[in-house]
């Protein structure tokens, strides 16, 4: 649209309210070299042309060094697409939740490359999990996702599918700032871990003997009992003092 001002704006969201706290004037291109048409307009000298990803680095940088208090940020596909944008945001020890296009690349945890369509499909359906969006103008809006993991231990692909229409998918790129473990996840991800490997049990003591003991013999010099089976054997993560709080992810901490 031609007779408008397009802005970049940043808000700043909780759970009770939001508000708008910064905005970035988007001046076309072919405006920044029509100087009678910014003069009319009253465009201010030092505003240059700069993309939407560009402007919207340029506030979460600005926000990062002004001390505004906020753990994670989000933004639609326009910015999911910027490198400099994510790099912004993990330079300044911040978490983000971006949306990006279905041609999107990752590494999976193999080394394989693919584009985030590609990791829909190979979601199990067990994986899938219906999560409330939030209220909408319609009433609820629910949603099933799936938590997929990269090569990266601190990035994630969040794919949302709709509810009545299974090809309906969004895709999101997403960066936890938290340690690079499994259990900061929303729920167990997929691909699932490999099940842990158990310990070799004890070795087992020789065959008692037959013979009665000497006389006088102490207990203490009688043969142990021989073992007529093995300990049950459970995975090093499960026996753990306090049980797993609830949604949280079944791999064990990485050492």
């Amino acid at each position: 649209m031609e007779n408008c001002q397009t802005v970049v704006f940043a808000a700043y969201v909780t759970a009770r309210a939001h508000t708008l706290f910064d905005f970035r004037l988007y001046l076309p291109r072919q405006w920044c070299g029509d100087e009678p048409r910014r003069q009319r307009a009253r465009v201010p000298d030092e505003v240059e042309f700069a993309t939407k990803p560009a402007l919207g680095t340029a506030m979460i940088t600005a926000a990062a060094s002004a001390g505004v208090p906020f753990a994670w940020a989000a933004a639609g596909e326009v910015h999911g697409r910027s490198g400099k944008l994510r790099e912004a945001c993990e330079k300044n020890n911040k978490g983000y939740v971006l949306a990006v296009p279905v041609n999107f690349t990752v590494t999976l945890p193999s080394g394989r490359k693919t584009a985030v369509a590609a990791v829909a499909r190979l979601i199990p359906a067990a994986a899938w999990e219906t999560r409330l969006c939030g209220p909408g103008c319609k009433g609820h809006r629910d949603y099933a996702r799936a938590w997929a993991a990269t090569a990266s231990p601190r990035h994630w692909v969040l794919i949302r599918r709709s509810m009545g229409d299974p090809d309906d998918l969004a895709f999101f790129y997403t960066h936890s700032t938290a340690t690079p473990c499994c259990p900061c996840a929303p729920r167990p991800c997929w691909p699932s871990p490999p099940p842990a490997r158990p310990r070799p049990p004890p070795s087992l003591p020789p065959p008692a003997a037959t013979s009665s003991p000497k006389p006088g013999a102490t207990p203490a010099s009688c043969p142990p009992p021989p073992m007529t089976s093995r300990p049950a054997m459970t995975p090093a993560w499960s026996r753990s003092a306090s049980p797993k709080p609830a949604g949280s992810c079944a791999w064990p901490p990485h050492r």
